[in-house]
């Protein structure tokens, strides 16, 4: 038998990146906001370093696709997915929560906690009192 030389994702174990776990939470955005919010994940490698900054969109397409930055994940190094900078950007310049060097094992636990924040759930009520405010008054 001859031996796989591209078998990458093949092994059990295999470490997801930070873009597909927040891919996955995106996805989910939509389902639990009844439509009214889309969840989009985005991937910035900057020119003058070698970190990748994936950011996880809310985009309310009732209100002309207008998009809020929600979680930033920082990838320091492009060769190698973790650890990680997470932040949670708040409604205020200056409101973020920042979680440094976190490391794949704990990776999901900290996003479940930045979308569980209260903070979060501020923004997305704001976000659905946009959308009222806009089917009130746009008839």
């Amino acid at each position: 038998m001859t031996k796989k030389i591209w078998n990458a994702g093949e092994e059990k174990g295999e470490i997801r990146t930070p873009f597909e776990i927040l891919f996955d939470y995106a996805q989910r955005v939509k389902e639990d906001t009844e439509g009214r919010i889309e969840g989009v994940v985005t991937e910035n490698i900057s020119d003058s370093s070698v970190e990748v900054v994936y950011a996880l969109y809310l985009v309310v397409p009732e209100l002309r696709n207008y998009s809020y930055r929600l979680i930033e994940v920082t990838q320091q190094n492009a060769f190698t997915p973790y650890p990680v900078i997470m932040r949670l950007f708040g409604t205020v310049a200056g409101n973020v929560v920042e979680l440094l060097d976190v490391p794949y094992e704990r990776f999901d636990k900290e996003l479940l906690k930045l979308i569980d924040n209260p903070l979060t759930k501020i923004i997305i009520q704001g976000l659905y009192t946009h959308i009222e405010i806009k089917r009130k008054y746009q008839r």
